[in-house]
């Protein structure tokens, strides 16, 4: 099946997100992952395809995706702590989907009721589970060998063409580490 790229469009804070992994299709993906191009899980749920397409999504962190695939975190749980949730609409008529920060009081009626889990069973998603366990492996490697979570690089741009030297407007940035990922800031 033709899916968009990215699936969701400007995400504040998130930038574009393309579609990652599917859990559960019907119509279209029901339960599904994406990504941004920072390589950050985002849990979708597709609640309603009837009156209008609508999804609830929030950053998943890589352990808590392993907790929710081995049955071990429920929907309501995960979206209950989530730091950051988003509530994405999309009607006929609209030229782009509307995203909304939205809170779990908000969207608690779009999600799976309390003691509700993936339900998957042992091996079903086990190459998606190696997948994420490798993206820990490689983050956790990153930290250990810059032994702390900020570090500082300088990068000069742009260059010159002839030397490839750095030009007089070169900047400095800060790249810091947690639990989220890599993010990035001019310093």
């Amino acid at each position: 099946m033709n899916y968009p790229k990215p699936y969701f469009k400007g995400l504040p804070k998130c930038g574009d997100l393309e579609l990652d992994y599917i859990f559960v299709e019907l119509e279209c993906p029901i339960l599904f992952t994406c990504r941004d191009l920072e390589n950050n899980i985002y849990l979708c749920i597709c609640c309603d395809i009837i009156d209008e397409q609508r999804w609830i999504v929030a950053p998943i962190k890589p352990k808590d995706l392993i907790r929710l695939i081995d049955n071990q975190l429920t929907f309501y749980d995960f979206y209950k702590n989530a730091k950051q949730i988003y509530k994405i609409i999309w009607k006929k008529g609209y030229k782009t989907e509307k995203v909304y920060d939205s809170s779990f009081s908000e969207c608690v009626g779009d999600i799976p009721p309390k003691g509700e889990y993936l339900d998957s069973e042992i091996g079903e998603f086990d190459d998606y589970v190696d997948e994420i366990k490798d993206l820990i492996k490689r983050d956790s490697m990153s930290k250990e060998y810059f032994g702390s979570t900020e570090y500082k690089l300088m990068f000069f741009y742009p260059l010159t063409k002839k030397t490839r030297l750095p030009c007089a407007n070169a900047q400095k940035h800060t790249i810091s580490y947690d639990e989220g990922g890599y993010s990035w800031r001019s310093i």
